[in-house]
């Protein structure tokens, strides 16, 4: 039995495309007076940060495209799925470094959780790595 309906699973990805365009946008206009919020030094050429916030704006209109047709957004889905749980692992190292603070940790793990609801619909879909890619 599935865990959500495809109408819930077009949601959750309608949500986690305009999850990633608020951060990636806010991040990319505030990016000098939010960090230090979150316990970033600036750096002199944020062009890595720039890029990198580049890629979750476009891997944010793939969520929006699985939302509109779950079957052909499912090797977007995957691949969400992956980065996903990368940057939460990135980011918990940099917790336990004490090199970010707590306030962006949870941010990531808004990450964690979105990519383990790819993952649950990837299995209800009997969707698998080898299937999809």
């Amino acid at each position: 039995m599935p865990f959500f309906t495809d109408r819930k699973y077009k949601q959750l990805f309608f949500v986690a495309a305009v999850f990633n365009w608020v951060v990636t946008v806010a991040w990319s206009i505030t990016y000098p007076l939010i960090s230090p919020i979150f316990g970033i030094s600036e750096v002199a050429s944020p062009i890595f940060l720039h890029s990198f916030l580049a890629l979750a704006f476009v891997f944010g209109i793939g969520y929006y495209r699985a939302s509109l047709n779950l079957e052909r957004g499912r090797e977007v889905i995957l691949l969400g799925a992956i980065g996903k749980y990368l940057f939460f692992v990135v980011t918990s190292i940099y917790f336990v470094l004490e090199q970010i603070n707590i306030l962006l940790w949870s941010i990531s793990f808004g990450d964690f959780l979105f990519a383990s609801l790819f993952v649950v619909f990837l299995r209800d879909k009997n969707y698998s790595q080898a299937n999809t890619l």
